[in-house]
């Protein structure tokens, strides 16, 4: 075992221990502790006097940046008088004539600062406060002589985990590192973390979690609601929205309008709230002083709202303002357009935002006419009750007095009833809003200048997966932006310049996994080569081996692990927000970590779970598509019939064995050059031409987008679907394993 002995804060008595074979002892390591050494009183060890373990990690993580320079003079010479025999005596059981590119297994500068930083971040102290702190920790001897310093630091763990890291011969770890089991009550947190942390549920059946922060900014706390816009009865679209609006505007106990937003602003502060399908999300930061008061004031949000009939009007202009704002966002438009093309019995399809035509038009001319306000006030009284409520709270006080504070102003919340139960079915959970009719390709003309193509795929929801996260592992892989990815290939072919994956609108009973490429001009016009480019490389992920995905896995599960580990403090009102909408979702115990750790280690389970994303879901039978430019600038090739687009590509495919037979040198497909499929560069036979679409064009009633909309031919479905055919055992090296052979990949041979 290597240990860094914590017997003096100057360093002047930091000495290496060595228990284990000689050539475990790396130079790397001893690098580490001259570095250490260098830094001297820079690094607060741990000990009696000398801080708790998450100090330690903290001033470790700022001491990396000064050890540097230290590290760099030391592994030339410049401080070879400082542990001089165990260097030597370490660089000649490795093999190391003490240059720095031997010794050290740097390449460069910027390499050993990484390697550093990797190594600096891995220290960390366990146990009771005043144990010495570990540095690395090994188990038997199957590191490998002469390790560079970036892969010893690679497989540092610290030994409160499996014992360490063996290499096996794939080069990937027998063992990971096992984050600990937690005790009844104790939350998961980084370890550069010193807020203390508690999960309480109050006598109401609210939860609430509570950060004492000796050192924080400021106070902040937020409160999420297991309501939203599928809530919204059919009479009164935006309801949901609007109520979030209402309640600032007054309560009970404290009357005035407008009063908590001024409130938080003399406290410098502010606060706001959002709401999306399923949750309505309320927030605030002000002075640490100021945050008891500010918290009887937010809890009258959800006990007492006055709903002032005065300020019912004004405030369902303040909607429409709202409304009228987001006809300008492209997101927005497309957004609104996939669900307005939902199917019309599920409240996805409904429009969410609301603005004066649905809070005021529609319901006065419903025969009977709807007041507003009292179905504001039922569906308060139906949806926000405190068994639906997350709270957090962080503060300067001790946990006790945060935990008195909350439950002296949040107990008044109604708790659920068996009433409020069954008025809320919530049916909708029960049935998919995303039809075959709505899995249809839709041609968008953007306010901006934009030019995407983006899938979309139907898929369950992502955080009854968060364990595993396959849905995260398969956007690590769709989203590499490295040599051999996917977007190397298409940039190179001139026809991207960005790509996005991962999983976006997320449902209660389902979420839509999500692949979006932004388009050249050209890429435009090669919509449809993207399109299988897409596609070949998912099927290049469903057939690789358990080998190369362990791999993988292993530093996707390392690097979400570090990030959590020492994470970087978050802003008060950030992290509230995040705890309180998380608190629906996970334990909490995972709270903090949940939505970033992978916590299992590789395992057939795991390999199963991204088969089935693959084979069940983000595949082109359950995909809708969306392309997207100017109105100028529309590839012939969408607009083209089934039947003018297979007369097309028999063409292209005549003029292709035409140019074989002349000696003309052409791809597999009849296409000169790349061997990219006929049609794939420009449109299918569109040759790059451009058509203006000026008829045939449909107009989203909510935001105006202009849009057409087709079926997928099943040519295009076809097509997406057989390429794992041709490659079925022929795993390339795609992503971020290495290079890739271009011509292989677009045009893979049966």
């Amino acid at each position: 075992m290597l240990t860094l002995q914590n017997t003096g804060a100057d360093g002047s008595m930091l000495r290496e221990i060595c228990e284990a074979p000689g050539r475990r002892r790396m130079p790397a390591v001893l690098a580490l502790l001259a570095a250490a050494h260098v830094a001297g009183g820079a690094m607060p060890l741990s000990g009696p006097g000398h801080g708790s373990r998450r100090q330690v990690a903290i001033g470790l993580r700022a001491a990396a940046a000064r050890t540097f320079a230290a590290t760099r003079r030391w592994s030339q010479g410049a401080s070879q008088g400082m542990h001089a025999n165990a260097a030597g005596q370490g660089a000649a059981e490795e093999g190391g004539g003490g240059a720095p590119d031997t010794m050290m297994g740097w390449k460069d500068e910027g390499e050993a600062d990484q390697a550093l930083v990797a190594a600096m971040l891995g220290l960390r102290n366990h146990g009771d406060e005043n144990k010495t702190l570990t540095p690395l920790a090994f188990a038997g001897d199957d590191v490998p002589a002469g390790a560079g310093f970036r892969e010893i630091a690679r497989y540092a763990v610290d030994d409160a985990g499996a014992g360490g890291v063996g290499v096996g011969a794939a080069g990937a770890p027998d063992a990971q590192y096992v984050l600990k089991e937690l005790a009844d009550g104790e939350i998961r947190t980084p370890d550069t973390d010193a807020r203390a942390y508690k999960h309480v549920r109050l006598s109401n059946g609210m939860h609430a979690m509570l950060v004492s922060d000796p050192e924080a900014h400021s106070a902040a706390a937020a409160l999420c609601v297991s309501a939203g816009q599928l809530d919204d009865p059919e009479c009164v679209q935006g309801l949901a929205h609007f109520c979030e609006h209402m309640l600032f505007l007054g309560t009970e106990k404290y009357p005035e309008e407008s009063n908590f937003d001024q409130f938080c602003a003399s406290a410098a502060g502010y606060s706001n709230a959002w709401t999306s399908l399923d949750h309505t999300m309320y927030h605030f930061i002000v002075a640490n002083k100021k945050l008891q008061e500010a918290l009887d004031r937010f809890a009258s949000f959800f006990s007492c709202p006055l709903f002032s009939a005065s300020g019912t009007e004004r405030e369902m202009k303040a909607v429409d303002s709202e409304h009228n704002k987001n006809l300008q966002d492209d997101d927005r438009r497309e957004y609104q357009l996939m669900r307005c093309t939902a199917a019309a019995t599920h409240p996805f399809s409904r429009f969410g935002a609301g603005n004066l035509h649905t809070l005021q038009d529609i319901p006065k001319a419903a025969d009977p006419p709807v007041n507003i306000r009292d179905e504001l006030l039922a569906f308060h009284a139906r949806e926000y009750v405190a068994g639906r409520m997350r709270l957090a709270v962080i503060g300067m006080e001790p946990l006790e007095v945060l935990e008195r504070w909350v439950n002296d102003s949040f107990h008044a919340v109604p708790e659920e009833t068996e009433a409020s139960k069954k008025a809320t079915p919530r049916k909708w959970i029960d049935f998919s809003p995303f039809d075959a009719g709505w899995k249809r390709a839709y041609l968008l003309a953007p306010v901006s200048e934009r030019r995407q193509l983006a899938l979309f795929f139907p898929a369950p929801p992502t955080q009854s997966e968060f364990h595993a996260k396959p849905a995260h592992f398969l956007s690590h892989l769709v989203g590499h932006e490295g040599p051999g990815s996917l977007l190397s290939v298409l940039k190179a072919l001139g026809w991207a310049t960005e790509l996005s994956a991962g999983p976006g609108t997320t449902l209660p009973s389902e979420s839509l996994y999500s692949i979006t490429v932004r388009l050249t001009e050209e890429g435009v016009r090669a919509w449809e080569g993207v399109l299988m480019l897409v596609f070949r490389y998912l099927h290049l992920v469903r057939a690789s081996n358990d080998q190369e995905r362990e791999r993988l896995w292993w530093e996707v599960r390392t690097m979400s692990l570090q990030n959590f580990r020492f994470k970087v403090k978050e802003r008060e009102d950030v992290q509230s927000e995040m705890m309180a909408l998380s608190m629906h979702y996970y334990p909490p115990a995972e709270v903090l970590g949940a939505q970033e750790l992978l916590y299992l280690d590789w395992s057939q389970e795991v390999s199963d779970k991204l088969d089935r994303l693959l084979d069940k879901h983000v595949v082109s039978s359950n995909m809708r598509l969306h392309l997207t430019c100017p109105e100028d600038e529309v590839p012939p090739s969408f607009l083209a019939t089934e039947e003018e687009a297979d007369k097309k590509e028999e063409a292209a495919e005549e003029e292709g064995r035409n140019k074989k037979e002349k000696g003309v040198e052409v791809g597999e497909d009849g296409c000169k050059g790349e061997g990219v499929e006929a049609g794939d560069r420009g449109g299918r036979g569109g040759g790059g031409e451009c058509v203006k679409a000026s008829a045939g064009w449909e107009v989203d009633v909510w935001l105006g987008t202009r849009y057409r909309v087709r079926n997928i031919p099943q040519r295009i479905r076809k097509r997406a679907g057989d390429w794992f055919s041709h490659l079925t055992g022929e795993w390339l090296k795609w992503s971020c394993l290495s290079g890739v052979d271009k011509d292989l990949v677009l045009n893979p041979k049966p």
